[in-house]
């Protein structure tokens, strides 16, 4: 699966995200193990996450909570791989020459299409009780409830401990899988 998406210009990086943007590291480059994929192109894939959930960031508590859980996924799953944090690849593409083309999800559908990518086209995230894994869950998890909050779909829910976390979708509203993710994220907020 080769994903392509708009160039998304990223206003008001606070200065948190450009601390940790500009910090020197070497990071994994080329293909992969076990796939045709690149590291870049991963890095891409969870930079795209990223800017998926940033509108949630100036949302209600819940929302901003799911921000947070999902950002520190993501930031997770670029450390376990050795590659670039997502806000570092939006900084790094906007400062330097890099044409990679790159921007959130575009609807509800697309988001969670790739969602699969993760272990179809990377690798990603398959051995169960892995830190890659985890961190999948959890991203999953933030998935859903946003989509479940946002009238998207209708989503499954199981008991762990003292929390209820949202485990699988039991229905979609069609009217709004095809329908601008950010719009739906922005407007009901």
């Amino acid at each position: 699966m080769i994903l392509t998406f708009s160039v998304v210009i990223i206003p008001n990086m606070n200065e948190k995200e450009m601390n940790s943007a500009g910090k020197e590291h070497t990071f994994n480059r080329g293909v992969m193990p076990n796939t045709d994929f690149t590291y870049e192109e991963f890095e891409t894939f969870l930079a795209s996450y990223y800017l998926t959930f940033k509108p949630l960031e100036n949302g209600d508590e819940q929302d901003r909570v799911v921000f947070d859980s999902a950002t520190a996924a993501l930031n997770q799953l670029a450390q376990n791989q050795g590659v670039r944090l997502p806000v570092s690849v939006i900084y790094h593409c906007k400062s330097t020459e890099d044409e990679r083309e790159f921007g959130p999800f575009t609807t509800p559908g697309m988001l969670l299409d790739s969602f699969r990518a993760f272990s179809s086209d990377f690798g990603v995230g398959i051995e169960p009780q892995t830190p890659d894994f985890e961190q999948r869950m959890i991203l999953g998890r933030a998935v859903l409830s946003t989509l479940d909050k946002h009238g998207v779909i209708k989503a499954g829910f199981e008991k762990i401990g003292e929390k209820r976390y949202p485990v699988k979708i039991e229905s979609k509203n069609a009217e709004f899988m095809s329908k601008p993710l950010q719009n739906l994220l922005k407007t009901n907020q």
